[in-house]
């Protein structure tokens, strides 16, 4: 079995590769998968599945890292780290909204915002989710509301221009699906409007808005096959067919050897292919894409695609066919309902570990949850003592070798400890435990933050935001500001 000093060596490798490309990265931490899961210390699996699921893309099934993100956050929850439970929310926020889990999606978003210590440039990148979360339900006037939550005070303090482009993704996303509620474009965003003319100047107004946000958001570097699949779809509303072959027509090596992906683009295709008024190569096209989902079931690509099926059956007079398509489209659309509430509810029992008595009545996601106590006597009770202690001691800061002859074990063993448990120095453990303190105190009181840094140990406030920035990256005061101008803006 791999020793947990290699294990963490690969952790540390996989950050080392965070420059690289998705691909490049799964590729490598994907066969250390079974070597994480077979150790008994749960602390390296769940930082291996965060950071797993933090990945853009996957080579596992999305249930699959669904449920990897669900224990990880079991077991951060379990050893008291918030931060880390709230990241794994937000991941799981991002890949519900892609299985079309819409209700898990947006609490799942919300759970992980009422951590304080996710940094802006985390929290912006929950705004596309959970804004097209809300649009697939039809509840427009929210997910623009939402989108300025999120994003209100954000944008100046930003210092990272893809965290602010995000929001320009999803501002172009939801002018889009107003341009097709304008236009009355038969699709999935369109099921709740009575029969009305289209308002082709509002429509044309959503989509400059679209194009604009959207160029902004290429222009930060994040093009992408969404980004291009939305530029081609707004070029089909436009009438543009050039715009839809340049943007979909084309099938190459690398949408072609992942079949969900080259599903979407087909999708999307045939999507535009019916709105320029091509039905029977608009039907062709998602047949195909049909056929590239078999092993993708129950999935928001697989819903789309049976309802275009049936619009494009409809359209060129195969009423049969139309029926057929549409009956598949409810019960998908049923079955994913039933996926979404267990999705909410298996979120629900993950932020609290059930006792041993009833945990094998409350599996989640098709795994049983582990003890609490399990769980904490894999990790040496002297880390835990060690904060503790620290805890108890506050204004005062005991040095390193008091604190591990109070816990009664050797300097060595406990700064050994940390870093195979925690991944992380003693110094650093501790670190991330005083600013934890902090997080309170900057954003339920006026304390200054000479009086904060004072109560967290600090005699130099400068020293204090620099170890804040380390953690949360950024300062103390930005992270204070950001909160206030958040609940003004509400």
């Amino acid at each position: 079995m791999t020793s947990r000093k290699q294990l963490t060596q690969h952790l540390a490798d996989f950050d080392r590769l965070a420059g690289e490309p998705v691909a490049h990265q799964l590729a490598w931490a994907e066969p250390l998968r079974p070597l994480f899961l077979a150790q008994r210390d749960p602390l390296l699996k769940a930082r291996f599945l965060l950071k797993l699921g933090s990945l853009s893309d996957t080579v596992q099934p999305v249930a699959q890292v669904t449920d990897d993100l669900l224990l990880a956050l079991r077991i951060f929850r379990t050893n008291d780290m918030a931060l880390e439970a709230a990241r794994c929310l937000a991941r799981l926020a991002y890949w519900h909204n892609r299985r079309g889990l819409h209700m898990a999606a947006l609490l799942a978003g919300r759970m992980a915002l009422a951590h304080h210590g996710l940094s802006l440039s985390e929290r912006t990148q929950l705004v596309i989710p959970m804004c097209l979360a809300l649009a697939a339900q039809r509840h427009l006037p929210q997910a623009w509301v939402l989108l300025e939550e999120l994003t209100a005070s954000t944008r100046a303090r930003l210092r990272d221009p893809r965290s602010g482009a995000r929001i320009d993704g999803a501002r172009a996303s939801l002018h889009f699906v107003e341009a097709l509620r304008a236009a009355q474009i038969p699709s999935l965003y369109c099921l709740d409007l009575p029969s009305a003319e289209p308002d082709r100047a509002a429509s044309n107004r959503h989509l400059q808005a679209c194009e604009r946000h959207l160029q902004a958001y290429e222009r930060a570097g994040l093009a992408s096959a969404s980004s291009i699949g939305l530029r081609a779809m707004s070029g089909a509303l436009r009438g543009d067919t050039q715009a839809v072959q340049a943007g979909l027509g084309a099938t190459d090596a690398a949408r072609g050897a992942d079949a969900l992906s080259e599903a979407v683009r087909l999708y999307n295709f045939g999507w535009s292919l019916r709105v320029l008024g091509h039905i029977e190569p608009a039907y062709d096209a998602c047949c195909e894409a049909l056929e590239r989902l078999r092993h993708y079931q129950d999935n928001r690509t697989l819903l789309m695609v049976h309802y275009e099926l049936s619009v494009c059956a409809r359209a060129s007079g195969d009423l049969d066919a139309a029926h057929r398509h549409l009956s598949d489209h409810v019960r998908t659309n049923a079955r994913l309902a039933m996926n979404d509430l267990d999705a909410a509810q298996a979120l629900v029992a993950g932020t609290k570990i059930p006792p041993p008595e009833s945990a094998a009545a409350s599996g989640i996601g098709g795994l049983t949850p582990t003890p609490a106590a399990h769980l904490r006597a894999t990790e040496p009770p002297c880390l835990q003592r060690a904060l503790q202690l620290q805890h108890s001691q506050l204004p005062r800061r005991l040095p390193l070798a008091h604190i591990a002859a109070r816990v009664g074990v050797s300097l060595r063993t406990l700064q050994a400890a940390a870093q195979s448990y925690r991944g992380m120095t003693l110094t650093e453990m501790l670190r991330r435990s005083l600013m934890a303190e902090a997080l309170p105190l900057l954003g339920d009181t006026d304390l200054s933050l000479r009086e904060i840094a004072s109560r967290c140990g600090y005699d130099d406030p400068s020293a204090f935001s620099r170890d804040f920035k380390r953690v949360y990256g950024m300062a103390p005061s930005v992270h204070r500001a950001t909160l206030r101008g958040a609940v003004a803006a509400g």
